[in-house]
């Protein structure tokens, strides 16, 4: 069985090209417009802000960045949670989304999930592959 027949693999979304944190907030409010779901998220940006000596000048460094929640379907009544995948390569950008085994299948890799699950898992990869092929890298 190869990855993309597994359950587990349905679960994990590689994305056509790294996004960085705000593109991955324009995927969020792509899908919460196409589905019919609400999206919950947190982002997060580490960084380090240094002054040498007495200068006045801070140097910021932004770190590495994280987007993660839940989606809500409606149609029919789905939880799923969600993170976004780091791009091995730059730390401040996203190579892909999984969700989150939620308890009821952790153990499992989601060997018994829900259709309705499955169906959401579907839905949003398709939607997700619309959207980059709406939203072509800039030139």
């Amino acid at each position: 069985m190869n990855e993309q027949s597994s359950v587990l693999g349905r679960a994990t979304i590689s994305f056509q090209r790294p996004i960085d944190l705000d593109e991955g907030l324009e995927l969020l409010k792509y899908l919460a417009a196409k589905l019919p779901a609400r999206v919950n998220y947190n982002q997060g940006q580490k960084g380090n802000i240094l002054v040498e000596g007495n200068s006045d000048i801070a140097i910021n460094d932004k770190g590495s960045i994280s987007l993660e929640g839940m989606i809500v379907s409606t149609s029919p009544f789905n939880v799923e949670g969600f993170s976004f995948l780091p791009d091995n390569e730059d730390y401040r950008s996203f190579a892909g989304f999984q969700f989150n085994p939620l308890p009821r299948y952790a153990s499992e890799g989601y060997q018994n999930a829900h259709p309705t699950t499955l169906d959401l898992f579907n839905n949003i990869r398709n939607k997700i592959q619309e959207y980059f092929t709406e939203n072509p890298p800039s030139a």
